[in-house]
């Protein structure tokens, strides 16, 4: 507590030496040990991560290092380094302060892949960049787009970004590092061109260092979990959690703090006097997150795979919502996915800063950051400004001047100021120029009153609550489970507005326009003047070619604020289409009356502009549009068109750099197909490089002309060709007809699966049958119909396999059906062949392990686990757990034949945790399959106290493993304490058990218990394992 302000008595500059002011930018290149990547798969997201389609995720991670070059570009004034790698990411690799040489960015000497982001490949280290639908976003390890360029207030700016393809939304990040300052911005920028609401979610990952001196400086006094509950911060049962070292117990630590209006955090380390930090406005970034790795081995292994030598990294992430939502049942809260509503575009910007010999982080502005504490009735101020001051600073307590330190101070300067006080200040104040740097109160004036929790919220109704579920869902890119949610909710109250309106949304996604156009109808029967209900309709019609019907229905959508921009941008494109260039023109400077970023209508105008031989007005309007995003490569194309001085199709070919270029060539051809611009669209696809897809839009729209187009579309492989547009859908429709042809037929089943049609495609790959003559078509098939009716994916393997007996992935799905269907031998005998010839390979290494084991070969399977090195993904345990269930196997086979002692060596080697197997010890291991074994191998060798000494350790679990009741152990607890004649409490844990919302868990454990009698226990390997673990039980 603050106490009465006396007299200042100490005064302490510390000032690094006064360079010229000015800020540069360059390119070069950077070698680093690399650990790379590679082998994509060629099969098609649907059959393990849908929400990612069309990306498709890559499988090899190199445990050996090369060098290898990367691109960067650093951003540098006289007190900051900035480094960025476009071809990762875009990320900000490290920043670096340059009077301690400290990177406050933690900057990792090495570029080290390893399989946890979306796509599988992820280096940890400088800020990430995640747009989309969550955390390291399928951008985060392939190159984006980027270019950099000197500002006129002497400031240097790298913009990198992409299109993130599932929602054709556009992500850009300006990293900008101004002349004379000690803090560097990222500008977030992100629109959604498309006339539909997509998932929205923002947070800007930042990485710093970790240490035992270590303090984090988060306002609130809230920690939000990912599942919306709340657990205190900082003081968390005793222990002060803002400080690093008190985080040794539990597993990984992901916080996100709220609670306060103060909007900056960062950390300290208290030994080195140095920090990092980031600042923002509240509104635009509310969500800060503390996240940690364990401090076990559990987290600690991760500082091996992701790095060389630079240590263990914390995250400390700007998020535009309050928390990375993970919406649950058994957690009510009023935290919900977010939307991404049409046609707009929003930005913001982040501040990171260094901190300097301040001891923490009280306040942070652009003008530098303030640490204030009282300590012996005296006040520290110490303060790092971001820029020069002159000035003097003033001192005010409860609305009085008390004082005041003249300032000469320059960037990263240390200024020191100490203040006697006494009892009964209630406001303090640090003014510089009648401008409040720092302000503190006696009752925090930032604590936010609101509830972060659902207590206060009525009831809801079914139906709603069906509806809210739907939302989550379709905010989650869960398309289809958001339809049967939907459906349900309008079953009970068909009169529910909102989600026959969505439903309406979700049908026109799904490019369904008949089924969109009867659902929107009714929505419009119940509310003629319903704003989204028009703009849904409008959009429905536009599709159907009905343009009048679509413009009216716009117009009524363009009666509210959040459409109104929106509405006017499509009216402006529909009448250009029409060519009434005139009236295109006029609803596009609308659109920009109410939305000045409203990039859309900027491409209207210099489309129209150009086409009316404005030259100049479309350059103009082209250079506006590149000022709000310098990487529109639609832009940049415009101005080839108008034939530009210093433009070029090479020039323009040659600033598209991100992963995949002909995605970007696809996207402004779609433009102009929107616009009714064939011909340019074609002029787009003719400076496209080679891809199956753009001779099929080529030959398209060239029509009868386009017949090479279409042989050429024909001829290509078909390996990572994903189709998800629904213009793309609708030339396949054509192609079937126009050629018949099974890559035709097979790319139109999965772009249908990407709208919603997953019934009439997986008709369609099943009547495809043998025609096919490439093997990633049965691979593809097996993987995608793995749960259609009637379908064995055995013969497409097969077929794989012999076609292509080269790819490891053949060999290991065969595999895998093989032990899915408990054929065991036929498992191994295909593993075994695999693992000699693709040596090294832990996955196949890893099944064949499985294998051996399942046919009770445990001592080939022990001496496997002692050889293989698992690389693992994040939260993985595979390794570990087949190691565990190995050699309990092995003991129960060992105590079956009384060989006591073997038994007990086995057991004891089970709570090992080898870390190459991919996994290191936590801190609080679940022993309890130990333990029970223990007791039964000392009740079958006659020693009946370390029998009972055992099962009180089975029944006596830690609070943490106690709660978890439907995990397969529980059955052990429940028989431990029938043993120990604990009836009562066997039957009251059963009870509680039968509580539990996953009812398959319940009955497993009731079969196991002998409390079901009329179901059987799973086919799944830690249940069995209890069956076998019960089982020797009644022999003993």
């Amino acid at each position: 507590m603050f106490r009465y302000f006396l007299l200042s008595v100490t005064i302490g500059v510390v000032s690094q030496a006064v360079f010229g002011q000015q800020a540069t930018v360059s390119e070069s290149k950077r070698t680093f040990t690399t650990y790379p990547f590679g082998d994509p798969t060629p099969i098609a997201a649907f059959a393990y991560k849908p929400d990612i389609y069309p990306y498709f995720r890559f499988e090899g991670y190199s445990v050996q290092p090369v060098d290898q070059e990367w691109k960067e570009v650093r951003l540098e004034n006289d007190y900051l380094s900035v480094s960025i790698l476009p071809e990762i990411g875009g990320r900000v690799w490290g920043a670096r302060e340059k009077s301690t040489g400290y990177d406050f960015i933690y900057e990792n000497g090495v570029v080290k892949f390893r399989n946890i982001a979306m796509r599988g490949p992820w280096a940890s280290g400088g800020i990430e960049f995640n747009f989309g639908i969550i955390g390291h976003a399928p951008s985060t390890a392939s190159p984006v787009d980027y270019v950099y360029f000197e500002n006129p207030d002497g400031s240097v700016t790298c913009v990198v970004g992409t299109m993130d393809l599932p929602s054709r939304t556009q992500w850009r990040v300006k990293i900008n590092l101004p002349k004379d300052k000690a803090y560097f911005e990222t500008e977030g920028l992100w629109y959604n061109p498309e006339p539909l609401r997509q998932p929205y979610y923002n947070w800007m990952t930042a990485a710093a260092h970790v240490g035992d001196d270590q303090e984090f400086f988060y306002p609130g006094h809230i920690a939000l979990q990912h599942s919306g509950s709340l657990i205190d911060w900082p003081i968390q049962d005793g222990r002060n959690v803002a400080m690093y070292r008190e985080n040794n117990f539990g597993s990984s630590k992901s916080h996100h703090m709220a609670g306060s209006f103060q909007n900056h955090f960062g950390g300290y380390f208290h030994d080195k006097g140095v920090g990092f930090g980031h600042f923002s406005n509240y509104e635009e970034m509310p969500g800060k997150k503390l996240w940690l790795w364990a401090l076990s081995r559990s987290g600690g292994i991760w500082e091996d795979l992701l790095t060389d030598n630079d240590g263990q990294y914390m995250e400390f992430q700007a998020g535009r919502m309050l928390n990375q939502f993970s919406p649950t049942r058994q957690v009510p809260t009023p935290l919900t996915k977010a939307g991404f509503t049409p046609y707009t575009l929003d930005k913001w910007t982040d501040y990171w800063f260094p901190v300097k010999q301040t001891g923490g982080i009280s306040e942070v502005s652009t003008d530098g950051v303030f640490f204030v504490e009282n300590k012996n009735g005296q006040v520290g101020i110490r303060f790092n400004p971001f820029r020069t001051i002159t000035g003097e600073l003033e001192f005010w307590i409860d609305g009085q001047k008390r004082g005041s330190l003249p300032l000469n101070a320059k960037p990263m300067d240390v200024i020191n100021h100490t203040l006697a006080v006494r009892e009964g200040m209630k406001h303090l104040e640090i003014k510089l120029k009648n401008k409040t740097l720092y302000a503190w109160q006696e009752k925090d004036p930032n604590r936010l009153s609101r509830p972060f929790d659902a207590e206060p919220a009525p009831k809801l109704s079914e139906a709603d609550d069906f509806y809210y579920q739907a939302r989550q869902e379709y905010n989650s890119r869960n398309y289809n489970g958001a339809k049967k949610l939907y459906e349900n909710c309008l079953e009970i109250d068909p009169g529910h507005q909102r989600a026959r309106i969505d439903l309406s949304e979700l049908a026109f996604r799904f490019a369904d326009y008949d089924v969109a156009l009867a659902h929107i109808v009714k929505a419009l029967s119940t509310d003629f003047y319903d704003p989204q209900a028009n703009f849904v309709a409008a959009s429905i019609y536009r599709e159907k070619d009905q343009p009048t019907d679509a413009l009216e229905a716009y117009g009524w959508a363009a009666r509210s604020m959040e459409f109104r921009s929106g509405a006017y941008t499509a009216m402006s494109e529909i009448y250009l289409h029409q060519d009434d260039l005139a009236k295109a023109e006029t609803y596009a400077r609308k659109a920009l009356d109410y939305n000045r970023y409203q990039v859309m209508a900027y491409q209207v105008l210099a489309v129209a502009a150009r086409l009316t031989d404005r030259a100049e007005h479309a350059s103009n309007w082209l250079n506006q549009l590149l000022e709000i995003d310098p990487l529109s490569h639609f832009a940049r194309f415009e101005q080839y068109l108008l034939k530009l001085p210093g433009t070029s199709l090479s020039a323009f070919d040659d600033g598209i750099k991100n992963e995949f270029p002909f995605q970007t060539y696809l996207e402004i051809a779609s433009i102009y197909l929107k616009y009714g611009r064939n011909e340019d669209a074609i002029a787009a696809l003719k400076s496209s490089p080679t891809h199956a897809l753009v001779h099929l839009w080529h030959s398209y729209l060239e029509g009868e002309s386009g017949g090479s187009q279409l042989d050429a579309f024909l001829a290509k492989p078909i390996d990572w060709v994903f189709p998800f547009r629904k213009e793309t859908f609708r030339m396949l429709e054509w192609a079937v007809k126009e050629k018949p042809h099974w890559k035709s037929s097979y790319y139109l089943a999965l772009n249908g699966m990407n709208l919603g049609r997953e019934s009439k495609s997986k008709q369609l790959l099943v009547e495809l049958g043998n025609a096919p003559d490439e093997y990633s078509f049965y691979l593809n098939r097996a993987a995608l119909l793995k749960d259609y009716a009637n379908y064995s994916p055995l013969d497409d393997l097969q077929k794989a396999l012999e076609m292509d007996p080269g790819q490891w992935r053949n060999h290991h799905r065969l595999a895998q059906t093989y032990e899915h269907m408990g054929d065991h031998g036929k498992q191994q005998e295909i593993l075994e062949a695999a693992v000699a010839k693709f040596p090294g390979n832990y996955m196949l290494e890893l099944d064949l392990i499985r294998s051996w084991a399942a046919l009770g070969a445990y001592e080939k399977a022990m001496k496997g686990l002692s050889t293989i090195h698992v690389l693992p993904y994040e939260g993985a345990g595979e390794g570990r757990n087949v190691f565990e269930q190995v050699y309990l196997n092995a003991a129960l086979e060992d105590l079956r034949e009384k060989r006591f002692r073997e038994a007990n060596a086995k057991v004891t080697k089970s709570l090992e945790w080898p870390e190459n197997l991919g996994v290191g010890k936590p801190f609080e291991t679940d022993e309890t399959i130990q333990n029970y074994l223990f007791a039964l191998i000392a009740k079958a060798a006659g020693r009946q106290k370390a029998y009972r000494n055992r099962l009180e350790m089975v029944v006596g679990q830690p609070e943490s493993q106690s709660r978890r009741l439907l995990r397969p152990q529980s059955a052990l607890v429940i028989r431990a304490l029938e043993d120990l004649n604990r009836k009562d409490e066997a039957d009251k844990l059963w009870n509680n058990i039968q509580q539990g919302t996953n009812r398959q868990a319940v009955i497993n454990l009731g079969v196991l218990t002998g409390r079901i009698t009329d179901q059987e226990v799973t086919e799944n390997r830690e249940y069995q394992l209890m069956k076998k673990i019960l089982d020797a039980a009644g022999r003993n």
